[in-house]
């Protein structure tokens, strides 16, 4: 027996028994097969979208995942510019002597007369670094003396942390300041 003939076996008994029974049964069986298809229909469709629920889910959470990650990198970028950019001032203060710059500085300014003293106190080492602290004592400048001088300090190349500034009006004249600071100068471990 050939698939052919098992096909139209199978349509001829369908077909005898759709003739054998009454119109109210084929109604009821037509009515039935209506509500399984529907009922498999319902739960294939239901199947779907809870798929498609876990996939947008999981696409939610790698989404978040992936901002999180990028985060992170640009923080990395960040962190990895200032080391960088530490790096470099740190090595350009390695043959920095910070007496020797401050009186050169003085003299540009010309303020080398009004630096009453330039005192190293101590030097504390790190893993990674020396840091040098000087403290300086410098009367009778004028305001505008004494911002550039402090501008000075803060936008050199080297790594100068200005531990304390004290500015005091000059008691003779009240027009003049006198600074009292304390620099901490580092230097990377091997320079001088």
């Amino acid at each position: 027996m050939s698939l052919q003939d098992s096909i139209d076996t199978l349509s001829d008994k369908i077909r005898t028994t759709w003739t054998a029974i009454t119109p109210r049964e084929r109604a009821s069986l037509a009515i039935m097969i209506v509500a399984i298809l529907a009922v498999i229909g319902y739960f294939a469709v239901e199947a779907m979208n809870k798929n498609e629920t876990q996939v947008k889910r999981n696409l939610a959470s790698t989404e978040q995942a992936h901002e999180s990650v990028e985060k992170l990198m640009q923080q990395y970028r960040v962190l990895a510019a200032s080391a960088e950019a530490l790096d470099t001032s740190l090595e350009a203060g390695r043959d920095f002597t910070p007496l020797t710059w401050l009186e050169s500085v003085g003299n540009e300014m010309g303020i080398s007369g009004n630096i009453r003293s330039m005192t190293e106190r101590s030097v504390e080492e790190t893993d990674y670094y020396r840091a040098q602290t000087i403290d300086i004592v410098v009367d009778d400048i004028n305001l505008r003396q004494a911002v550039d001088f402090l501008y000075r300090l803060q936008s050199t190349a080297q790594v100068i942390r200005m531990n304390e500034v004290r500015v005091k009006t000059d008691r003779k004249n009240r027009e003049l300041l006198d600074l009292r600071m304390e620099l901490g100068v580092l230097r990377p471990l091997g320079g001088s």
